[in-house]
């Protein structure tokens, strides 16, 4: 009878145990199942991202989230990537590194992982508590275009390899989809940029004025918007031809880039015409700025034999002050810089004027 028992008891342990066992690996499969989901949740948000935006608020967040780290950054080659479009905006987690910095950040061109701080370049320096690492090449063709980087401020959570496989196959995905987005920038870019002298177009002008417009009725910050025109620029054209016409822009438009503020927006509007959009909000700074804008104009002027002096006259208007915003528009604002340009051409060039009543003659309509 009491062996009887003892099987019994021993078929019930072993059930028991076998029942354990299987529910660890049911938990297993599952958690791996949850984790496969979340590489490809990953993988997919970089191949599918339609914008610099997307990937640094989508792609990049979602690794933050799935892996729980502190931080996912993705230095960028600036000079394979280097339109404005990429460059030119500021992200949390995309930032632009040299080619040099990247070389050197891969003594062997795999991922490195660990807890040994020191061992990072100082550019990789990117969160202040790092307690663990990881950081991977993304390669294209043999060269470093990018480096995907991982912190966390627990040192055990990325001081070993258990994601180093997957990280090395996501750098394949992000180089693929670095490339793809490049060539949909590069597109945009051109679209947005006048093809004499690489700056804004007439078309973009309508998109960065409401892009002012909305921040101000989100965070009410003002903005100024300037048009100038350059006096004398037609007959400068018909004495040299256009060929040295074209020149002169092209140095104008270096040297008026050169002067205005890191934050200030510089287009072509259209033949010897260009529109300024400015943080400045008071008459005294947007003269200041004409006053330089000038100077250059005087300075390129200089550089040519002719008898026509070459100059600029401009129109401005400071928003809100000088329109209610919540009857006008992009085109209003336009019109009234315009307005202001046609009464510096008319009261004797040379000057730029704050916005004045609109008087009765053309204004550029949208899409012209």
């Amino acid at each position: 009878m009491a062996e009887k028992v003892d099987k019994v008891n021993n078929i019930l342990r072993e059930n028991h145990l076998l029942k354990s066992e299987l529910e660890r690996l049911i938990e297993l499969i599952k958690e791996n199942e949850t984790k496969q989901k979340g590489f490809r949740l990953i993988e997919d948000a970089f191949l599918l991202a339609e914008s610099v935006e997307d990937m640094d608020s989508k792609a990049l967040r979602y690794i933050e989230e799935i892996f729980s780290l502190d931080k996912a950054v993705l230095f960028v080659d600036a000079e394979l990537f280097n339109t404005e479009l990429i460059m030119g905006e500021k992200y949390d987690r995309i930032i632009p590194a040299d080619e040099k910095t990247l070389r050197y950040a891969y003594v062997e061109k795999r991922p490195y992982f660990g807890t040994y701080i020191d061992g990072l370049i100082s550019e990789f320096h990117v969160y202040d508590n790092i307690g663990s690492y990881l950081i991977a090449p993304v390669m294209e063709d043999g060269r470093i275009i990018a480096s995907l980087n991982m912190y966390s401020s627990d040192p055990e959570k990325l001081s070993g390899d258990a994601h180093s496989d997957f990280v090395q196959q996501l750098s394949l995905r992000i180089a693929i989809a670095l490339r793809r987005l490049h060539s949909t920038e590069v597109i945009k870019y051109q679209a947005q940029r006048d093809f004499l002298t690489g700056v804004y177009n007439k078309g973009m002008m309508y998109t960065l004025l409401n892009r002012y417009i909305q921040r101000y009725k989100r965070e009410a910050l003002g903005f100024s918007f300037i048009i100038t025109d350059m006096d004398n620029f037609k007959a400068l054209n018909n004495k040299h031809g256009h060929i040295v016409g074209d020149n002169i822009m092209k140095e104008l438009t270096d040297g008026i880039s050169g002067v205005l503020d890191a934050n200030e927006s510089l287009g072509r509007f259209g033949g010897d015409e260009f529109y300024i959009i400015s943080n400045r909000t008071n008459d005294i700074d947007v003269q200041t700025m004409f006053a330089k804008i000038t100077d250059v104009v005087a300075g390129v002027a200089s550089n040519y034999d002719m008898e026509e002096k070459l100059g600029i006259s401009g129109g401005y208007i400071i928003v809100p002050r000088n329109l209610d915003m919540e009857k006008s528009d992009a085109l209003d604002i336009v019109k009234s810089a315009d307005a202001g340009l046609y009464y510096s051409k008319m009261t004797g060039k040379g000057i730029c004027s704050g916005a004045v009543p609109p008087p009765e003659h053309h204004f550029p309509e949208k899409g012209e």
